[in-house]
């Protein structure tokens, strides 16, 4: 098992502190995927907001922590290394839309469809989307909830709960 399906499959299991561990070794890794960059920064932000919602036994991490600073750390480096990644840049937005009430419209995402690349591998500003027209974005909410089932990371609960569909409660 390669340490990206491990920092998953601690991910997956709700065993964030080993999760954590494992997706900080490999954003150090020239060629660290998206994906761990985004799953990371994800555990801080819920950890930071100190209610948990994508798993009951979600326990915080360490107060030393100090999450939303490394979540913001982990999502400026990953930028740094995937300049306009779609996903990257759309978390990038949303945390603070959610955290500290910073200005995010559906306007705004949808400019991040326009400026960003990576849209084939990412459907994640769909979710909030589909929040301001449940209608007009629900082949892409479909496409969302079946790579949550698919992998049912923190992030990947957290945004099926949004959604309205919670299979892991």
């Amino acid at each position: 098992m390669n340490e990206f399906s491990t920092a998953l499959a601690h991910d997956v299991a709700g065993e964030y502190k080993q999760a954590v561990a494992v997706y900080e070794r490999i954003i150090l890794q020239p060629q660290a995927p998206v994906e761990a960059f985004a799953n990371l920064s994800f555990i801080y932000w819920e950890s930071g907001a100190q209610q948990p919602k994508a798993n009951d036994k979600a326990a915080p991490l360490a107060a030393s922590v100090m999450p939303w600073q490394r979540c913001s750390w982990v999502l400026k480096a990953g930028l740094q290394r995937y300049p306009k990644d779609l996903e990257l840049s759309f978390w990038a937005k949303y945390y603070p839309y959610r955290g500290v009430f910073e200005d995010f419209s559906a306007d705004d995402c949808r400019q991040l469809l326009v400026t960003c690349v990576n849209h084939n591998q990412t459907l994640m500003p769909y979710f909030f989307l589909s929040l301001f027209d449940e209608e007009l974005y629900s082949a892409e909410t479909a496409r969302i909830l079946t790579d949550c089932q698919s992998y049912p990371t923190a992030k990947n609960r957290w945004v099926a709960s949004v959604l309205g569909y919670k299979p892991y409660y």
